[in-house]
Parts: structure tokens; sequence; C-alpha cells
């Protein structure tokens, strides 16, 4: 066999393996993502699926323009989330004070102490 042959055999042989890997690790259409986090820790670090969410933006974003980039980013995400299966939603977008929660969430205890 010619070595142009050769080549064209391993080449299709390697696109068909590496399609049958990414077919295997990321089936999009049917929403099966490899896990990104540790299964019991899902309902901890994440919203349900269908959850509907109140955005309140920090009030120390003065800038029009950055609470508005901001508010866009919330609802881009709203509009894939069909796509990406969440089917999280994200409504409000509020300013709010919060410049007293960095020290009330870090007293807060965890689950894990």
């Amino acid at each position: 066999m010619k070595l142009r042959s050769k080549r064209v055999i391993f080449g299709i042989g390697l696109l068909v393996v590496l399609y049958a890997i990414g077919a295997y690790e990321s089936e999009v259409a049917g929403c099966d993502f490899p896990p990104m986090t540790l299964w019991y820790r899902t309902y901890m670090d994440s919203w349900q699926p269908g959850s509907t969410v109140h955005v309140f933006i920090d009030s120390r974003f003065n800038d029009a323009t950055v609470r508005a980039q901001l508010a866009q980013g919330f609802l881009n995400w709203s509009l894939w989330s069909e796509a990406d299966c969440s089917g999280v939603t994200f409504y409000g977008f509020d300013t709010m004070d919060m410049s007293g929660l960095d020290e009330m969430i870090s007293r807060q205890p965890t689950p894990f102490g």
C-alpha cells in the first residue's frame, strides 16, 4: 500500500475515533452533560431546573452601563435556558445596598463545618 493511502486511512480512522469520543462525552440534544461537580453537591451549588430567580444588583455598581451589562448577561443566560436544559430564568435586576452582606456571609456556618 502506498504511503498516501495509509495516511488517508489513518486520518479517517482518527476522525471516527474523535467523533465517537465527542458524541459519548456530550449528548447536547439529550442534555446529558458530564458531571462538573460531585453528584451530591448539585442541589447545594445550583438552582433546581426550572427555577425562577429574582436578581438584585449591588448598588456599588453605580455606572448605569455596567448595571445594564450585568442585567443583559442574566437575560442572555435566560434566553439559553432551554438549550442548556437548566430552565432557569432570571428577572428583577433591582439595585440593592449589599455593603453589609460581606460580613454576614463570612460568619454563616457551612453544612460541613
